[in-house]
């Protein structure tokens, strides 16, 4: 019964997978590819393509030869896959084959991404330090249980919030929460708040609030749930602990992307583009809070924990940043005549973000050669040794070869 079950995720996957191409093959319109229904619908078909993926990798985790080592393409492969497939978008948008191709070449094109990071990641030891179960395994759960389970309890985060807020109201008067649900709630409720919400500075702590700090504990925290599930049965090194971080990271970002490309319209290669650098803020956050739980599984105490902070520290900063930008530039009323104070505010966070991206590049690479090189030394020291014998009594075993028994 536990191997069967070890098959459960594979057949969800698939099934899921399929019947989203299905709905996708019988109710897209070709004839009007800029439908929202038609968007919708392949939307739907990117994330069946993504789902048979990662079925196809935890079939290849299960499949055993030696070793089980991986290796990924060099790194210019996986970024040419990465243009190529999105000016084969921008071009199916040009020429109106949108709905056929866009899931499928912003699948293809964070497949080259993957590909290209995980490279950068996996390519300082030999390959018989990268188990190819620990890879996979981590990018399934990043892809689908770790973004799964960081929705629900941001969903739930926001609702008690809500519920908070209605509740304070409440207690000023009585008539302040049905008031303010009957304002959200009428024609055009929404719409006529707009921006000015946003400006608002309840609601734009609380906007901040949930991007800097409910998101990143949530994500991160469920990205090292991962790490621990993977590594459960398994005897970890620095580096294993980091790859196995590094690939939840690479999941999550992969599908977190894909969602917001195709939610993007025919913009959408752009938005990729633009994004696919950030999916180093994911890896080097997760890849820190995975090499923080090899140190707490081999010196024991609470050693993951300053190692999960630091992770949603570096999550945190680049959503803050990134919200405050958005809100700053929410209050500019007049695109002709912005303020100068808010161009130069945003000109800074901007400089602050490019920093933080830089930092997250260079530290992933750096601890990526230092930890890999690390875990290959064992490996050329055992190879280097001269031959020692073991003497027992009327027996001799030598270390390299067997050469026989004396008497």
């Amino acid at each position: 019964m536990s191997r069967l079950a070890r098959y459960i995720p594979i057949l969800v996957l698939v099934i899921a997978g399929l019947g989203l191409l299905t709905m996708y093959a019988f109710r897209v319109d070709f004839s009007t590819p800029d439908d929202t229904e038609v968007r919708d619908v392949a939307a739907a078909a990117g994330f069946g393509t993504a789902c048979l993926i990662a079925a196809l990798l935890l079939v290849f985790s299960r499949l055993r030869s030696g070793l089980n080592p991986v290796r990924f393409p060099p790194v210019w492969v996986g970024l040419t896959a990465l243009v190529v497939a999105a000016m084969a978008g921008l071009a199916a948008a040009h020429w109106d084959w949108l709905p056929v191709a866009e899931p499928f070449a912003a699948v293809t094109a964070l497949t080259g991404l993957f590909c290209a990071i995980a490279r950068l990641v996996t390519r300082w030891p030999r390959s018989q330090a990268v188990d190819r179960r620990e890879v996979a395994q981590a990018t399934v759960w990043g892809m689908f249980a770790a973004t799964g389970m960081a929705l629900i309890l941001q969903l739930a985060f926001a609702v008690m919030a809500v519920f908070a807020v209605l509740g304070g109201l409440a207690l000023v008067d009585t008539s302040l929460p049905r008031s303010l649900v009957d304002r959200l709630s009428g024609t055009g409720g929404i719409e006529d708040l707009g921006s000015g919400m946003l400006q608002t500075l309840t609601v734009a702590l609380g906007v901040s609030a949930m991007y800097a700090i409910v998101a990143p504990l949530t994500e991160e925290f469920t990205k090292l749930l991962g790490v621990v599930f993977v590594q459960r049965n398994r005897v970890t090194t620095g580096y294993s602990g980091f790859v196995t971080g590094a690939c939840v990271g690479l999941g999550f970002s992969v599908i977190e992307t894909l969602g917001y490309a195709l939610a993007a319209g025919s913009a959408w290669p752009w938005l990729l583009l633009v994004r696919a650098p950030v999916a180093f803020i994911h890896v080097t956050a997760s890849s820190l809070a995975g090499y923080g739980w090899h140190r707490q599984r081999s010196a024991g105490g609470f050693r993951v924990v300053p190692y999960l902070i630091a992770a949603i520290l570096v999550h945190g900063a680049w959503n803050g940043l990134t919200v405050s930008a958005m809100l700053m530039s929410a209050s500019i009323e007049s695109a002709n005549d912005p303020p100068v104070a808010t161009i130069l505010g945003i000109l800074l966070i901007v400089a602050l973000l490019a920093m933080v991206l830089t930092g997250c590049i260079a530290w992933t690479i750096i601890a990526a050669r230092k930890l890999g090189q690390e875990a290959q030394q064992p490996i050329q020291q055992l190879l280097q040794e001269p031959r020692q014998s073991l003497e027992l009594p009327g027996i001799r075993l030598d270390r390299s070869e067997v050469r026989g028994i004396t008497t």
